[in-house]
């Protein structure tokens, strides 16, 4: 088995997971970041709040634990996918994947960077994950 992340790997992927449950541990604890924290991280001047595009998998729900059985849904945004085992995993579950809607172009597992969902495996060029940055 091989999978990819855009985030560059299993291990990188993890380290970002790790790093924002810890946030989120120390915030539902009262500890925030401090001024001192606030000052050590990056500024984001003129800020306001944007959508970004995520690859999803769109097909045929079936036994969903919510949806039920549908013709057609789409799942929150995928983060690793291996088309040999046929599984795809999200950030709200695992999935079996049945037969694809048309044939994957490449071979092996993967997941697609941003912007190329579905068309095509990764090409060997990596491309910045906006999970990990």
């Amino acid at each position: 088995m091989a999978v990819v992340t855009n985030c560059g790997g299993l291990d990188a992927l993890q380290e970002q997971l790790i790093g924002l449950l810890n946030d989120i541990r120390e915030i539902r604890e009262q500890k925030a970041p401090s001024a001192a924290d606030l000052k050590a991280i990056p500024l984001l001047d003129q800020w306001s709040l944007g959508l970004v595009s995520a690859p999803c998998i769109v097909g045929t729900a079936v036994g969903h634990p919510n949806l039920g059985n549908r013709a057609r849904i789409h799942t929150t945004q995928m983060v690793l996918m291996d088309w040999e085992s046929g599984w795809a995993r999200t950030w709200s579950r695992y999935y079996r994947l049945g037969a694809p809607e048309r044939p994957p172009t490449g071979s092996g597992s993967f997941v697609t960077p941003v912007g190329e969902w579905p068309v095509s495996a990764p090409s060997s060029g990596a491309q910045e994950c906006l999970l990990c940055n």
